[in-house]
Parts: C-alpha cells; sequence; structure tokens
C-alpha cells in the first residue's frame, strides 16, 4: 500500500488485497476486527468524553482506540479512521486523537478512507438493487450509520429518482 494513493484509492487496494471486492455478496460487512488484526493493530474500547478515538502507539505495539460510549457504527467509523493514520500518517507522530470537530488535511483524508472502506460505491449500488432503500437498512448489513449511509448515497446520487443502480 502506497502512503501517496490517494485516501479513495488506497481504501480500494485494501479491499481488493483482502478479497472483500470478489465476496461482499455474501457478506456486506466488511470484518474490520479481522482486517486491523491482520495489521497487527489491536482494537480497545475505552469511554471517552471529548474524544471519538485514538491511534497510540504503547511499547511498539499500535492501538485503535473508540470511545465505548459511542455506538458501534460509529466506532467502526472511528477505527477504520484511524486505520487510515496507522497506514499513512503514524511516522509522522506517535498518535493521534481524534475530536469531533478538528479539520484538517489529515483528518479529512482519514474521514474519506474510512467513508469508502465501509461503504464502498459497488456495494452500496449492489445493496439498491438488492432492495435495501432505507438508509437504515444499509447501514445495519455494513455496520455504519444511517447517517453516514445517507451522506454517501447523496455523494454517489443512489436513490429512487437517480436509477443508475441495480
Amino acid at each position: 500500500m502506497s502512503r501517496r494513493a490517494s485516501p479513495e484509492a488506497l481504501a480500494r487496494q485494501l479491499l481488493a488485497a483482502t478479497g472483500y471486492l470478489d465476496t461482499y455478496r455474501s457478506r456486506p460487512r466488511l470484518d474490520l476486527p479481522s482486517l486491523l488484526e491482520h495489521y497487527d493493530l489491536e482494537w480497545y474500547r475505552r469511554p471517552f468524553d471529548d474524544l471519538s478515538g485514538a491511534l497510540l502507539r504503547v511499547g511498539g505495539v499500535y492501538r485503535v482506540v473508540t470511545n465505548a460510549r459511542h455506538r458501534l457504527a460509529r466506532q467502526r467509523f472511528t477505527a477504520a479512521h484511524e486505520f487510515k493514520h496507522y497506514l499513512t500518517d503514524r511516522h509522522l507522530s506517535p498518535g493521534f486523537a481524534c475530536r469531533r470537530y478538528v479539520d484538517n488535511r489529515l483528518e479529512r483524508e482519514a474521514n474519506v478512507f474510512a467513508r469508502d472502506l465501509l461503504m464502498p460505491a459497488e456495494v452500496l449500488g449492489w445493496l439498491w438493487g438488492q432492495g435495501y432503500h432505507a438508509p437504515e437498512q444499509i447501514g445495519r448489513a455494513l455496520g455504519v450509520s444511517a447517517q453516514a449511509v445517507d451522506i454517501r448515497m447523496a455523494e454517489l446520487e443512489i436513490g429512487p429518482e437517480k436509477a443508475l443502480w441495480g
């Protein structure tokens, strides 16, 4: 995986390398815990007041930590976001802490990566073609929030009036 690849390309490379793009029809939800484990990343859930998640290096081992007070769908997105920091940004800092309203290039790229990793365009299109039309339905299938699905569907112009998919 190239550190210089766009977040979209990086997510696509990972999905292809893991075989997900060949198997999503039988299991649409990406097995994120196994993917993190493959990269020797440990995933911890801890309650925080003002933190969504973090990437930390502890004793030579990287850990993704998500806020246990958040819903699992949000934690999955945060974990995927932190995974992007691990893949491409860990040389910049011994750790990253992600707060809800921080907006800079690295954070935006990590969000795009998480979006494309957990909600690839072809998977959303396939689910739409299978009759999954409500963001809540698609969110349950993919393990992400209905709000994230709604935003992604709008970006991809998937919807009843857009009949581009399926």
